[in-house]
């Protein structure tokens, strides 16, 4: 935070919207109401756009190219950081995405687990990072870690009552597993 309280960002509602207009994605502003293009407040949509854009054009990538997207990736996340604190932030951002992506599939038992252990995931790595904070865990703090928990206990809870369901269907179709 600054002194004014306002988060400064690598990145401003411009430079975002400045990035998708060469890919073709880039929202239209009405030119009576945004003469300028994007606000500030724009910033976390045109956030969310870029990345969907960037992760949908991998899906057209053939396989080897999406390998090294992913290598080119996990170099950059991991560079330069003096602990694991912003990793597990981008992580828990990351499988948050991850599971809201996977609940509005209708994939029945398979698609539920992988929601329910996204979640889970994204729930135990923000309980992590409330325990990094380095700072004394106040009453309000031992109610967010309650709910972390027992959030996470339930969704791994959830997977795996659908993963036995995957197994019963895969059997009765003659698989052993």
């Amino acid at each position: 935070m600054t002194d004014e309280g306002v988060r400064k960002h690598a990145y401003t509602a411009t430079q975002i919207y400045q990035a998708l207009q060469p890919l073709g994605h880039a929202p239209v502003f009405d030119p009576d109401k945004r003469p300028d293009g994007p606000l500030e407040q724009d910033r976390a949509q045109l956030l969310g756009l870029l990345l969907a854009v960037v992760e949908l054009a991998l899906v057209t990538e053939p396989p080897e190219t999406a390998v090294d997207v992913n290598e080119a990736y996990a170099r950059q996340a991991v560079a330069g950081r003096d602990d694991d604190t912003n990793l597990a932030g981008m992580l828990a951002v990351r499988f948050s995405r991850l599971q809201m992506l996977l609940d509005a599939m209708d994939g029945g038992p398979i698609i539920n687990a992988a929601a329910r252990n996204a979640a889970a995931t994204s729930g135990l790595l923000n309980l992590w990072l409330l325990g990094r904070t380095g700072r004394e865990i106040d009453t309000d703090d031992v109610a967010i870690l309650r709910q972390l928990f027992k959030d996470a206990l339930t969704d791994l809870k959830s997977a795996r009552s659908s993963f036995e369901d995957v197994r019963r269907q895969l059997v009765k179709r003659g698989l052993t597993l």
